[in-house]
């Protein structure tokens, strides 16, 4: 998060409190519900707020910046399962928008380190920008006399140095991506043509450039025009100009282009931008540069991927076949259903990413036996669900709860291990939260049914009890929550704070069976 926030930043500008959040509504970001466009927002010691949107496989799709003195009102409010939502009024050049953000504020907060802290941070500047622009301008005056007292009086006298955390390292994270494309080059050569990288360039012949244009060349530039003074990758055309080639427009200088696209850098701060009309894209890094372009030519590899993989595929799909084929079968339940959806959900992935189902977890989770693979470049990993084989004690579970449990809420919970499970039914998206195998099963579903835990009344429904199975999204709006009402089965999208709901399956086994994955097309089979 700290590395994205830092490509976005300018020279001499820091991010602060950075909080990681969805993107709820469109607006100044847009919002694609089937990516699962997520982002990170700060605020900046130059009195900015930053949005950072990125997708599931972990790039970077656009930003904003807006001045906090633009920002008008700021309003919050807390949903069902405890996450705070925020709406911000903006007002720039007499034009009027809104950003929305939803931040995490339940127990899934534990994969976020100071989320808590940094929102709260982050909500106070928002609400008082003053106050902020006072403390951060007393840290730099403070930090200022610090630097001034380490001077040494005379040549003689020695200050002790401190290792100063200054951030990512835009050479070592370019020489990391360099090698991982340079490798990729290689894969593209039969299909597509050898990659051509011309002669490495001095450091006097660079230096001269600048001096002749009174211009610095960004350092991570500097060191790839050290590996190639041009370069032209194939596949998805990427183009690095000759150092003659340079050019200066408005601000920036253009290096290069993507596609149709030039790439420049921004003189004073030395971060690439994309070109297009009148617009320009923050792209950080130039990292960030290979790294979309190597996200694209994975692509071209789809085809030779899936050939690899059509073992597995057909393995999943006879899988899934059987499954469906026991699903239909008389007495079938809820946990026939679920291993239809489970298989489905590989499947999808495996057409859609030449992987099973991925997800980016904390470190000590990699060992909870669902993870199958060591974690890709951003972090995620693969999974597969497996069979939960202990008994549940049920009968201790309604003793404490004081009334008994529906037939397929015990299946649900007594059937399998899973990752959080997405998929689409009638036009509308839902989740289901996880279940893990270090989990206690009495604890998960007694809090399930804990209304305090998610600020609900249920009265407006029908009296009764009702488990939060996880969320929903209904015509864009996901506020509502995904319910399971223990009387009878039915499954309820619940949107809390305007008192509504509505029938979202009759039934766990009509939602298993009738509803998508995420990825999974028909198609897929």
């Amino acid at each position: 998060m700290n590395i994205t926030l830092a490509c976005l930043c300018k020279q001499g500008e820091q991010p602060a409190y950075p909080v990681l959040c969805t993107i709820r509504q469109t607006g100044n970001l847009s919002m694609l519900l089937t990516n699962k466009l997520y982002g990170f927002v700060a605020v900046t010691n130059m009195g900015r707020l930053m949005v950072a949107e990125f997708s599931t496989p972990g790039v970077l799709v656009k930003s904003i910046s807006v001045p906090l003195s633009n920002i008008k009102a700021v309003k919050t409010d807390k949903t069902l399962i405890g996450n705070i939502t925020v709406k911000i009024d903006v007002c720039e050049q007499g034009v009027n928008s809104e950003i929305h953000l939803v931040f995490a504020q339940n127990e899934n907060i534990r994969d976020l380190p100071y989320q808590k802290i940094n929102l709260d941070g982050l909500l106070g500047v928002l609400r008082d920008p003053e106050k902020f622009f006072k403390f951060s301008d007393n840290a730099r005056k403070a930090t200022e006399q610090q630097k001034e007292t380490a001077k040494p009086q005379n040549s003689n006298e020695q200050t002790e140095t401190k290792k100063v955390n200054r951030g990512p390292d835009p050479v070592a994270m370019m020489n990391q991506e360099k090698e991982y494309v340079l490798s990729l080059c290689k894969r593209l050569e039969a299909k597509y043509g050898k990659s051509e990288f011309g002669s490495p360039l001095t450091e006097k012949e660079i230096s001269v450039w600048e001096q002749n244009h009174q211009v610095k060349i960004p350092d991570d530039l500097r060191e790839w025009l050290k590996f190639a003074g041009e370069s032209r990758l194939q596949g998805i055309p990427l183009e690095f100009y000759a150092l003659q080639r340079f050019h200066k427009e408005q601000d920036y200088v253009v290096i290069g282009r993507r596609e149709d696209l030039p790439i420049a850098f921004v003189m004073d701060t030395g971060k690439y931008i994309a070109i297009d009309g009148d617009n320009r894209r923050n792209l950080g890094y130039l990292e960030t540069i290979l790294r979309f372009w190597g996200y694209d030519v994975k692509r071209l590899f789809k085809d030779e991927e899936l050939e690899k993989l059509r073992p597995v595929i057909e393995e999943e799909t006879a899988k899934m076949n059987r499954a469906r084929q026991n699903a239909g079968m008389s007495g079938a339940g809820v946990r026939e259903a679920m291993e239809y959806f489970l298989v489905r959900n590989n499947i999808g992935y495996l057409y859609k990413w030449q992987t099973f189902p991925t997800c980016p977890l904390r470190k000590e989770l990699a060992d909870c036996g669902l993870v199958i693979s060591e974690p890709d470049r951003d972090g995620y990993y693969q999974w597969k669900p497996i069979k939960q084989t202990n008994p549940v004690d049920f009968a201790g579970i309604e003793s404490g709860l004081g009334f008994p449990l529906h037939r397929d809420l015990k299946e649900l919970v007594s059937g399998y291990f899973y990752f959080m499970l997405e998929g689409q039914k009638d036009g509308k998206t839902f989740h289901i939260n996880g279940l893990l195998p270090m989990v206690n099963i009495e604890g998960y579903v007694i809090r399930g049914f804990e209304k305090e835990n998610y600020a609900g009344n249920y009265d407006f429904i029908t009296s009764g009890h009702f488990f939060l199975l996880g969320g929903a999204c209904i015509d864009g709006d996901d506020s509502f929550a995904l319910e399971l009402n223990n009387d009878n089965g039915e499954i309820l999208a619940v949107e809390y704070m305007d008192q509504k709901h509505v029938k979202f399956a009759d039934s766990l086994y009509d939602l298993f069976m009738n509803s998508t994955p995420v990825w999974y097309e028909e198609g897929n089979k």
